[in-house]
């Protein structure tokens, strides 16, 4: 039930949206929120691979609750039952084999506390194993069409990324980690859109001399108890125009019953804003916003094969909302957002593979709601290899302010063309790859996501490609 945030990229998670792609934040979120409710305000912000969330803020997925590390002192009192159940009931011997498979493959979706019968007291267990964790992503938007291009380059964003991340048990009760990222990007955005004669919108981009640098450090701690858990986790970001710093908590309990957990969590970001070429652009020089956010989700053991969970999220925004690398987008200053997520996990023993099928709505008072459907089938093709396909749905309704073409005149006082804010559907389709070998687990993932049905020429599709690895030790 650990929230322990893991590298891997989300499975073509909203995860992101167009321009928002999270890094890899709290274990395979297959939910995420819109690309423009990120903290930071900015296009070129927002467009910075993924935006990094130290405790997620949303209802966390059944993987971040309940995942345990390889190797940790549940597991192995687990398979320590097993044996001894083995030995003085013969006729479960048989499935020795099976049951073993199981507890492999379904290690991040079913990994919880009861399903076996085991003690309440490894419901919240350290990884008995310190893991270091390397990942190294690519994010490539495509060109905008030549047809759409007013003035500027059609080039847009090239994103590399790179996160190390190391955590470790301390003592029977604890555990701490440390993670890092670094990302630099490269590429052209949109600066405003304006309506031709013929009645197509096209979109004035800058050149493609963007290129900036993003750093950020997250440290956490976590408590184990009997039935619970407690952490804490502290974030720094960094770059030329933007700093950020947050600080979140979350915990989960298991009821007496060792089916069902509870689990909550709040967060708070401070963050400044410096646009770059303010003066000459006529940009605000130096701007402040925040965001406080906190989720409440439940999980249930239906069976030994099966759990679901859902939760609910509420966050606020304030302060400068609006894009400085915009011309004309003024926005609220306040957002208030509402999701609800629902999760379910379905272990099939005789395919050896695990289904993971997830919903999630989003409402805020922008204006905006969307609906999230998403799939997956972790596959185990041998005791080594694992295969997870995954589709993600998504449909988004604009914000009511939002409008095709920038409003240079002042008609509405609240006016944005930022294509995020638009109405549009979107479909990704991904492949992960992992690979056992000893000690050390080989990560190979790639996503390629697609959009329909925007009054913005300016929406972007992408194909983004990670590889990694984990030495557990």
């Amino acid at each position: 039930m650990s929230a322990e945030v893991s590298l891997d990229a989300p499975s073509a998670n909203p995860s992101e949206e167009p321009s928002k792609k999270r890094s890899e934040a709290p274990s395979e979120l297959p939910l995420e929120m819109p690309p423009e409710t990120l903290s930071k305000s900015s296009l070129e912000q927002s467009q910075k691979a993924p935006r990094k969330i130290p405790i997620s803020v949303q209802a966390t997925t059944v993987e971040t609750l309940h995942g345990k590390e390889p190797g940790s002192q549940s597991t192995k009192k687990i398979k320590a039952l097993q044996a001894l159940n083995n030995k003085t009931n013969p006729a479960r011997a048989k499935t020795k084999t099976r049951s073993k498979a199981l507890m492999t493959l379904t290690g991040s979706a079913l990994a919880l506390p009861g399903v076996f019968g085991a003690a309440p007291s490894l419901a919240d267990t350290p990884p008995a194993a310190s893991v270091l964790s390397y990942r190294v992503s690519s994010y490539q938007e495509d060109d905008l069409a030549q047809d759409a291009l007013l003035i500027g380059s059609p080039e847009r964003y090239d994103i590399d990324i790179h996160q190390l991340r190391f955590s470790a048990p301390v003592g029977e009760r604890t555990s701490v980690a440390l993670e890092s990222s670094y990302e630099s990007m490269s590429g052209a955005s949109p600066w405003y859109t304006l309506e031709s004669v013929n009645g197509d919108t096209q979109v004035a981009m800058s050149g493609a001399t963007i290129y900036e640098k993003r750093r950020d450090i997250t440290a956490s701690v976590r408590r184990y108890y009997d039935t619970a858990n407690l952490g804490v986790s502290l974030t720094v970001s960094d770059e030329n125009d933007y700093r950020s710093n947050s600080i979140a908590v979350d915990g989960s309990y298991t009821l007496a019953n060792n089916s069902t957990t509870i689990s909550a969590g709040i967060a708070h970001s401070d963050d400044e804003i410096t646009p770059t070429d303010a003066l000459l652009f006529n940009r605000v020089e130096r701007e402040q916003r925040n965001n406080t956010s906190a989720f409440l989700s439940f999980t249930q053991i239906i069976n030994q094969f099966s759990i679901v969970q859902t939760g609910m999220s509420s966050a606020r925004a304030g302060g400068f909302l609006s894009d400085p690398y915009k011309l004309a987008d003024r926005r609220p200053q306040e957002r208030n957002q509402f999701t609800w997520t629902t999760s379910w996990r379905r272990y099939f023993r005789d395919q050896r593979a695990a289904f993971h099928a997830n919903y999630r709505l989003y409402d805020d008072d922008f204006g905006v709601r969307s609906h999230t459907l998403d799939f997956a089938v972790h596959k185990a093709v041998s005791r080594r290899l694992t295969l997870v396909p995954s589709l993600r749905m998504y449909r988004q309704t604009a914000a009511d302010f939002f409008t095709p073409a920038t409003d240079f005149a002042f008609v509405e006082d609240l006016n944005s063309s930022d294509y995020r804010l638009s109405d549009y559907d979107a479909l990704s389709a991904g492949l992960k790859v992992n690979l056992q070998l000893g000690d050390y687990t080989l990560v190979f993932s790639g996503e390629r996501y697609t959009t329909s049905g925007s009054q913005s020429p300016a929406i972007v599709e992408f194909t983004r490609l990670s590889a990694g690895v984990d030495f557990s030790f």
